[in-house]
């Protein structure tokens, strides 16, 4: 007779579906079908709705992986400011848009996130007069939407106690050139990682927890650079990841866990 209950049956099958991975992953980093700079050569694997697996990943144990992934929720700030938004974009021409935004009283308790949505809607009416537009080059596209739409973001939470801030345009992450350092290798200063946008916390000793890579004009869809900056991306992670696991030597592994640490790709006409 069988006495095993459902939820030891379950932590079974989990043990078992985490051993497949790491057995997979030991195997990749001998399989030559797997380039060298491959996620699985180096131990980790890329994840994501709109990510395809390597043609030599078991597909099975790969579906189990994303079924884990939590669907992104709207934040409840925006939700609330809902019909605040409404009345803004309940404009005809651009010109009433702009009024609106300048004229519109700040809802009393959410000044903070009103500012933030009043400062999104100007550069939204900025690009909706495009000029010059940000399908023109991937700097136009940083300079005139997503550099500001950081710069409000962060003009929202300026009082976070550890002070995050934001530096636009082929900046060094210095993560990278930290875990570089300590692998032994030497740095060339003219092949440094440099990426489009980092955000760092001035309170934790600069630390990085944000790195963008913008994969070209708006509506650019070249296949070929997203994914090659979704991989770069997703090193630039790790070496965040070991830099503040570096700082944080002491932490347990429970709150390890708690950790995000963000990559941004805006990407095509999303």
């Amino acid at each position: 007779m069988d006495t095993t209950s459902h939820e030891d049956k379950e932590e079974i099958k989990e043990v078992d579906f985490k051993q497949k991975w790491v057995d997979f992953l030991a195997d990749a980093e001998q399989n030559k079908n797997f380039h060298r700079y491959s996620p699985e050569k180096n131990g980790v694997t890329r994840l994501g709705a709109k990510l395809s697996p390597h043609p030599n990943t078991d597909k099975e144990i790969y579906r189990h992986l994303k079924k884990q992934l939590k669907p992104t929720e709207a934040s409840d700030i925006w939700m609330e400011s809902k019909n605040y938004i409404c009345d803004l974009v309940a404009a005809t021409n651009i010109d009433e848009f702009e009024e609106n935004i300048e004229t519109k009283a700040l809802v009393e308790g959410e000044k903070k996130t009103c500012r933030c949505i009043n400062d999104i809607c100007k550069i939204m009416a900025k690009i909706y007069l495009k000029r010059p537009s940000i399908t023109l080059s991937e700097s136009v596209y940083n300079t005139n939407l997503i550099f500001p739409c950081f710069e409000a973001m962060l003009a929202m939470i300026k009082k976070n106690e550890h002070a995050p801030y934001f530096i636009p345009g082929e900046f060094e992450l210095a993560a990278m050139t930290v875990q570089l350092k300590k692998m032994g290798f030497k740095v060339d200063k003219r092949k440094i990682y440099k990426a489009d946008g980092i955000i760092r916390l001035a309170e934790l000793g600069d630390l990085e927890v944000l790195v963008l890579e913008t994969a070209g004009a708006f509506g650019h869809d070249d296949h070929a650079k997203t994914s090659f900056d979704n991989s770069k991306g997703m090193f630039a992670l790790l070496a965040m990841l070991k830099t503040v696991a570096d700082h944080y030597k002491f932490a347990s592994v429970e709150e390890f866990r708690k950790l995000k640490l963000y990559f941004v790709q805006p990407s095509g006409k999303q």
